[in-house]
């Protein structure tokens, strides 16, 4: 289903992700698995778009093509521009280079194409930093030495200083304690609302599918099973793409 009367952000065509299977002392190539498989959907600007599934379902594989991190073995993608696409990961520890502190973290990429003089770059991250709702104080941080919601924090900050028009969260919030994870989803509203931005968000939780997003698609074995508004989902829906009852 596609988003009507409005130019989309998004629009994914016939998308296609194969893997190969390798096996043996050489690895060598005896097969392809199917990631994702023919799908199809186009997101509107400002959407909160859910992707929900299993493990294994295609979900995160998808985002991360979308993103340009997995290449598309057919299909094609068109929209904003690919640096205008940026995805929050599941486990803000593994995502954040440890070596980097939060200045460079944050800086490195517009630096390295020029976006901003050195000084001017340090004072966005600043902002950023603050919009995101941590201290500017802590520019100088490494990521070990913050917890767990503020490395969320910083990735989401991250993606801002990028100019972010999509953002595409890979299960957020999965890392997180409760309290943490209601904080973080809380925010990424807050930034959708007052950035305009789309947000693109996987689960395989659908409580969480349906509490945040407007629209979900639901995907099972990479193909999609449902594509319809939040609040036509119902349990027998989500039963059916989990293939059991929840």
């Amino acid at each position: 289903m596609d988003a009507p009367n409005q130019s989309p952000v998004l629009a994914v065509r016939d998308a296609v992700v194969d893997f190969p299977l390798r096996r043996g002392v050489f690895a060598r190539t005896s097969g392809r698995i199917r990631a994702v498989d023919g799908v199809s959907f186009s997101i509107a600007p400002g959407e909160a778009f859910g992707l929900a599934g299993e493990s294994g379902s295609g979900k995160t594989t998808l985002a991360r093509a979308v993103c340009g991190l997995v290449p598309l073995s057919a299909g094609s993608l068109s929209g904003v521009p690919l640096r205008a696409r940026q995805m929050v990961f599941q486990d803000p520890s593994s995502s954040l280079n440890p070596r980097l502190g939060v200045c460079e973290l944050l800086t490195e990429a517009p630096l390295a194409r020029g976006d901003f003089p050195r000084r001017e770059a340090e004072r966005k991250a600043v902002a950023a930093l603050e919009e995101v709702g941590l201290s500017g104080d802590l520019l100088y941080r490494y990521p070990f030495s913050l917890s767990g919601g503020q490395k969320q924090r910083v990735a989401i900050a991250r993606a801002l200083m990028q100019r972010a028009q999509i953002l595409l969260a890979d299960e957020p919030v999965a890392s997180l304690d409760p309290r943490a994870a209601e904080q973080i989803l809380d925010l990424i509203r807050a930034l959708q609302k007052s950035h305009g931005l789309t947000v693109v968000m996987t689960s395989h939780r659908p409580g969480e599918a349906m509490q945040y997003a407007n629209r979900v698609i639901g995907l099972r074995g990479g193909s999609i099973v449902r594509d319809a508004p939040t609040a036509q989902w119902n349990a027998r829906d989500f039963s059916a793409l989990y293939g059991k009852a929840l």
